[in-house]
């Protein structure tokens, strides 16, 4: 397998999955039989560098983890802490409340690296919101 088709394998798990995150660790596992462990953390090192994908801090597992970032230098992220999927908050009422923290509390927030955790409306309704 050439070099840029380890980048492409990587590439198209995260384009094909834009609403989970994956650590390194479960990388790894998923592609040992296709590419050794410094292969895979050197792409991701160099996919996040061209931000094709962002590493998120996970609070809950104490790990970083990736998600594809096609676009979401625009808006803010909802984490399930359950299921663990990921939900793309691109609406004005966030877009507003980005404002609101800037406008009047000088602070401007990193989209690319924020999200918030919680627990799905799915997760809420299947009885696993622990």
């Amino acid at each position: 397998m050439y070099k840029t088709d380890h980048k492409l394998e990587l590439i198209n798990i995260f384009e094909n999955n834009k609403d989970k995150t994956y650590s390194a660790v479960a990388l790894v596992e998923e592609l040992k039989e296709k590419m050794n462990k410094t292969t895979i953390y050197r792409q991701l090192k160099s996919l996040e560098k061209n931000s094709t994908i962002r590493r998120v801090y996970n609070p809950t597992t104490e790990t970083y983890e990736y998600q594809y970032s096609n676009g979401c230098n625009s808006h803010l992220h909802l984490k399930c802490k359950s299921c663990g999927n990921v939900i793309h908050l691109s609406c004005s009422e966030a877009n507003s409340f980005m404002e609101h923290i800037y406008e009047n509390h000088g602070f401007r927030i990193d989209n690319l690296s924020t999200t918030i955790f919680g627990i799905c409306k799915e997760c809420m309704t299947d009885g696993r919101n622990s």
